[in-house]
């Protein structure tokens, strides 16, 4: 087993998963690269609840004391020009969570900061087994004619305590928080995209500074498309979906049922259901259905392995999403949030 040592940066809810995803590559994936995590900082003393993981206050005593191969920055996005500027003057790689930045300008200067470092963006569900059977079955619809994405939450919608997410100076809203989720995979889909136009809206003006709902139009230089997302849509399933239209017929991820895609074909008038297979999870080293603790954890649990792969064997992996990618979707979002 070949590991490969990393250290968190920020140790609040989205670290916990990371931390998950390490414990969870550990015990299904002995034949790979592991990413061990040796230390957590957080600007408050607390305990990891992982043994033989130490807690640090200071990012630079956690990195002289545990010298990981990477670091892993999950604090809000709009504290981390010193912890990147930290690991660009030491050469340590960066595994960072989305969203890049809070504006376009922060995320330029991070990019820059790491322009010389190994980068890799937590835009987990590139790793989702169907999104590859998406990409490999583009032919199957034809020539493209359509694109559709939508990622729902209703966590807004009922009232709650404020934090940082919801201000207007720190936060982002659900086109930041969610819709960059979309507008990174799409990228990946169907090559870069192009902003047309937007549109945003707060329904609870008095407990939330941010969009709490947006769509976005966007083409891919030959077609349109749309991508919403919101926090403030109640449903009891289907929230986050991918439909691609084409002269033939359609296909469609729902991130819910991430072994499966569905392909509709026009001139048969047929829906097939298209399955990741064995040699696939393995390829992708995805989870088992088995061994999966659901779709959002076992994903970050991909990514995280992925990333850990690259910096042991140096092979370009085209499923990393790197600051660049980062950055590329900032400026996207840059044309309705600033």
């Amino acid at each position: 087993m070949n590991k490969l040592r990393f250290a968190i940066a920020g140790y609040g809810s989205i670290a916990k998963v990371h931390a998950l995803a390490s414990c969870q590559a550990a015990l299904f994936f002995e034949q790979e690269t592991i990413p061990e995590l040796v230390g957590v900082m957080s600007r408050t003393p607390k305990e990891c609840g992982l043994p033989l993981v130490k807690h640090y206050t200071s990012l630079e005593e956690m990195v002289l004391a545990t010298r990981p191969d990477f670091l892993d920055l999950c604090m809000p996005h709009h504290l981390r020009e010193d912890a990147v500027a930290f690991a660009a003057e030491r050469g340590l790689p960066i595994y960072c969570e989305k969203p890049l930045a809070s504006s376009l300008e922060q995320a330029e200067q991070l990019a820059a900061l790491a322009r010389d470092l190994p980068t890799a963006m937590a835009f987990e569900y590139r790793f989702i087994p169907a999104v590859t059977l998406m990409k490999r079955n583009l032919h199957l619809i034809g020539k493209l004619i359509d694109f559709r994405a939508v990622y729902f939450h209703d966590t807004y919608l009922l009232p709650r305590a404020k934090t940082w997410r919801m201000t207007l100076e720190n936060g982002g809203g659900a086109l930041l928080d969610l819709g960059v989720h979309m507008l990174n995979l799409l990228e990946y889909l169907l090559g870069p995209l192009e902003y047309r136009k937007a549109e945003k809206t707060i329904y609870f003006p008095d407990r939330n500074e941010v969009d709490e709902y947006g769509i976005m139009h966007l083409s891919n230089g030959e077609v349109l498309g749309t991508i919403e997302a919101s926090r403030v849509h109640a449903n009891e399933g289907r929230n986050k979906m991918v439909t691609l239209y084409g002269e033939t017929g359609s296909l469609t991820l729902d991130l819910d049922r991430p072994y499966e895609l569905r392909h509709y074909d026009l001139p048969t008038k047929t829906t097939t259901i298209l399955r990741a297979d064995d040699a696939l999870l393995q390829e992708l080293m995805y989870p088992a259905p088995r061994q999966s603790l659901g779709f959002y954890q076992d994903s970050h649990t991909c990514s995280l392995l992925h990333f850990a792969k690259f910096l042991y064997t140096g092979e370009e992996d085209p499923l990393i999403s790197t600051f660049e990618d980062g950055l590329s979707a900032q400026e996207l979002l840059s044309h309705i949030l600033e």
